[in-house]
């Protein structure tokens, strides 16, 4: 593990070699909700979807406020393929369930303000997965292209504070996902390799790639880095990379984790 402290803020940078982690409502928590005990038996797969939202389901407000899920950290890991809870206050690992999606071999993770997991597998898929309830939804991305293939991927606020999107990270290029649409647009050159992205409450977005040990505060337009900090975690082979914390004074607190295969 590297341990280092970002200068300005609260928390510590932490890089877990374990699994794909998802957070995205905490930017103003200061503790951590022990988990409950682990989740009953995998909820079957129930069928594709090419909107952003579960046929039959109100579409909630864009700006509603998050659910308790996403203010916990939630990594996903392999054999098997399963979703845990991380407690970053005493370095434990508690199992939600087994997934039972129609494929296997996690890649990474990205957790949305409505509770529900956007889970990409090694075979290109996608699934939206219900932190309630761990059933498996496929996602069908518009205008993905041959030249996406894996990538990691992390939600963020929008500036006006309505919504979020998620933003993905392939062969040195950062692109965003609408939420709503499943459309793919490219943005620019960005970090090396397929950086982990993760996002604050703050509108912010930060990735982080082995390859250099570097973490960014990107620019959600261009894919520009505006701040690095540099870490001692280079070469790793699995890794994990998510935002918690509290705040301190006018800074949002950070703390960071993700996977690599």
């Amino acid at each position: 593990m590297s341990h280092r402290m970002l200068p300005g803020y609260a928390t510590a940078l932490a890089m877990l070699a374990l699994a794909a982690a998802g957070i995205h409502c905490s930017s103003d928590r200061s503790e951590f909700t022990p988990p409950p005990p682990e989740a009953g038996p995998p909820a079957p797969f129930t069928g594709a979807l090419e909107a952003g939202v579960e046929a039959g389901s109100p579409k909630p407000a864009e700006d509603a406020e998050c659910s308790g899920e996403t203010t916990k950290v939630y990594v996903v890991a392999r054999s098997p393929d399963a979703i845990y809870r991380f407690d970053p206050t005493t370095l434990t690992f508690t199992r939600v369930g087994v997934l039972d999606c129609p494929t296997s071999n996690v890649f990474s993770m990205a957790i949305d303000r409505r509770g529900k997991a956007w889970v990409l597998f090694n075979s290109g898929k996608i699934f939206r997965i219900g932190l309630d309830d761990l059933k498996c939804h496929e996602i069908v991305l518009q205008n993905r292209g041959e030249e996406i293939g894996l990538f990691g991927m992390g939600f963020a606020t929008n500036d006006s504070g309505a919504g979020e999107t998620l933003f993905i990270s392939t062969d040195s290029k950062l692109s965003k996902i609408d939420p709503g649409t499943l459309v793919v647009t490219e943005i620019g050159p960005s970090l090396a390799g397929r950086a982990e992205l993760t996002g604050t409450g703050a509108h912010e977005l930060f990735g982080f790639t082995p390859y250099n040990g570097v973490v960014a505060r990107l620019d959600k337009d261009t894919g520009k880095a505006l701040e690095i900090h540099r870490t001692s975690a280079v070469g790793t082979g699995s890794w994990a990379f998510a935002q918690w914390g509290g705040s301190s004074g006018s800074s949002p607190a950070r703390r960071r984790r993700r996977r690599r295969p």
